[in-house]
C-alpha cells in the first residue's frame, strides 16, 4: 500500500506598479518563477491576470509525505 501524500497549494497575487507593459511584466514574473522553483523545489506557474500589466497571479504547489512539511515549504 502506498503511503499517504499531502499536496500543498498556494495562490499568490502580486501587484507590479513599475510594470509598463506585458513584456516587462513577463520578464519579472518569469525570473521570479525560475528562482522560486530552483530555491524552494516546488512547482510554480502564472495562472491568472495574464493580460494585465500590473497584476500577476501565481500558483505554487508541493507534494510531501508530511502535512507539516508541506505547510513549511509554502510558508
Amino acid at each position: 500500500m502506498a503511503a499517504p501524500m499531502t499536496v500543498g497549494v498556494m495562490r499568490v497575487v502580486l501587484h507590479l506598479p513599475e510594470s509598463g507593459s506585458l513584456k516587462s511584466k513577463r520578464q519579472v514574473v518569469s525570473g521570479l518563477l525560475r528562482r522560486v522553483r530552483q530555491e524552494l523545489h516546488v512547482a510554480a506557474a502564472e495562472v491568472g491576470e495574464q493580460e494585465r500589466w500590473q497584476l500577476a497571479e501565481l500558483a505554487i504547489t508541493c507534494v510531501s509525505g508530511d502535512p507539516r512539511h508541506a505547510d513549511e515549504m509554502l510558508a
